[in-house]
């Protein structure tokens, strides 16, 4: 309606124009006296003229040295390389990490620190860290030592390499903080290790038949179900994803081995099939006579 009602004013009520009256057009000749004072009601205005505090109208050019940013001599130059903030010793995630190996290695720390940090006590796994006392790019040999490794929490992690750098790192150095933030002045690694010392191969042993027990209980479990393993990983992780063929629904469906094991039927057809032999609302029905006993039970009183 208010579109209607604009359109019809704008009609009725054209908007006013002013008269070109001192163009070079007019039709009313001027004196050669008048000339230069009708140049100033003129509307062609110079380029020059159509800026604004002097600056170029629209049919210059900018020049370039305007246009181009130049950071000033009181600028300080920028930062580059291993002098920028984020440089992490020019490697990043693309380090050598052998991921078998530095998993058991971080199990084999966690383990000889009884999984919880010795400075607070913490026992969140979340919240766990495990430490190179001597740098991972300064001692190379040592990488993988259970011994050279210590548990503690993320926080405390992240403080010491904030005030002394990530790498070229010492056990001195962890000392030395220790002392200062925490004043602690006994460690477990200075009187040595009075145990059998933990190498990370018996670790990965250990692992290794861990997951194989673990495939076999996943193994027996499918066979009771009457299901069949068409394809899984190697390693039978938790989160590792396998194809089951179903032979009482002839379907197949793929799930993890988590959801497998813990589910009670194991796929999705078999638990909809126990649910319909069963009355699917057989509970609800049971759940509503109890709650209409007990407020029948509760009016009485």
């Amino acid at each position: 309606m208010w579109k209607e009602k604009r359109k019809f004013s704008r009609l009725n009520n054209p908007p006013f124009r002013l008269p070109l009256l001192c163009t070079s057009e007019n039709i009313f000749p001027l004196a050669p006296e008048h000339e230069q004072s009708a140049s100033f009601f003129s509307l062609e205005k110079t380029s020059s003229e159509c800026g604004k505090n002097g600056d170029p109208g629209k049919d210059e050019k900018i020049p370039p040295e305007k246009t181009k940013r130049v950071r000033g001599p009181d600028k300080k130059p920028r930062k580059r390389g291993s002098m920028h903030g984020n440089y992490i010793h020019g490697l990043g995630r693309t380090r050598g990490i052998d991921s078998p190996v530095y998993a058991a290695w971080k199990e084999g720390v966690m383990q000889q620190n009884h999984f919880r940090c010795f400075v607070t006590g913490e026992k969140n796994k979340n919240l766990l860290t495990c430490h190179h006392l001597n740098s991972w790019d300064s001692y190379p040999e040592q990488r993988y030592d259970i011994s050279n490794g210590v548990t503690i929490t993320k926080e405390i992690h992240k403080a010491f390499h904030k005030e002394y750098g990530a790498g070229k790192n010492t056990k001195e150095q962890f000392e030395k903080f220790l002392q200062e933030r925490f004043q602690i002045f006994q460690y477990p690694w200075q009187n040595g290790n009075h145990e059998p010392t933990l190498s990370v191969e018996e670790v990965m042993q250990r692992r290794a038949s861990q997951q194989d027990r673990h495939r076999e209980e996943i193994l027996a479990l499918i066979d009771s179900r009457g299901h069949v393993l068409l394809s899984a990983n190697e390693g039978f992780f938790v989160k590792s994803t396998i194809e089951i063929y179903c032979l009482r629904h002839d379907t197949t469906n793929q799930v993890t081995v988590k959801k497998y094991k813990y589910c009670k039927t194991g796929l999705r057809c078999c638990g909809r099939q126990a649910q319909s032999d069963k009355g699917s609302w057989e509970h609800v029905n049971k759940a509503r006579r109890d709650s209409k006993k007990v407020r029948d039970g509760e009016s009485g009183l």
